[in-house]
């Protein structure tokens, strides 16, 4: 969730994909995401939409690998472009990534899931699982994207 009340337009940068960073800040988005942008506008729009977005969005070179991190401003860049391609709304095709990509994300990361849990509670608890997995696979100390504050130990 965004935390616009701790933004400083002068000071911070806003984006679709997450909370004000200071301008030094790198915030890092999965690399499934990427992966699942690209089955996502190929479904979508066609073979060859996820080139087309990358060059609309300045990336023509990059690749992006599942199990790697990528700065998340190239993610939004990517749904900006998408969003410019199909003359949605940025939230509208947010909104309509993020009913595709869900049941992916399930199927990939459902035993993280607590079965008592309904829907409120795996939005509410995703990013906290998510990261404390990430920290759990890679070792090293990750920040939580909705508050910015370390994981707890």
């Amino acid at each position: 969730m965004q935390r616009m009340d701790r933004c400083d337009k002068s000071n911070f940068m806003h984006n679709a994909a997450g909370p004000c960073a200071t301008a030094s800040e790198v915030l890092e988005m999965h690399g499934i995401i990427f992966a699942e942008l690209q089955n996502y506008a190929e479904t979508k729009c066609g073979k060859g939409t996820w080139n087309q977005l990358l060059n609309k969005a300045g990336l023509e070179n990059n690749l992006y690998l599942p199990l790697r991190e990528y700065p998340d401003t190239e993610v939004v860049a990517l749904v900006t472009a998408a969003s410019v391609m199909t003359g949605r709304p940025t939230a509208e095709v947010l909104e309509d990534f993020g009913e595709f990509i869900a049941p992916a994300l399930v199927k990939m990361f459902g035993h993280l899931l607590r079965p008592e849990w309904k829907t409120i509670d795996v939005i509410d608890n995703t990013e906290g699982t998510v990261q404390r997995s990430a920290h759990e696979e890679s070792g090293r100390e990750t920040t939580g994207v909705a508050d910015g504050a370390p994981l707890p130990r």
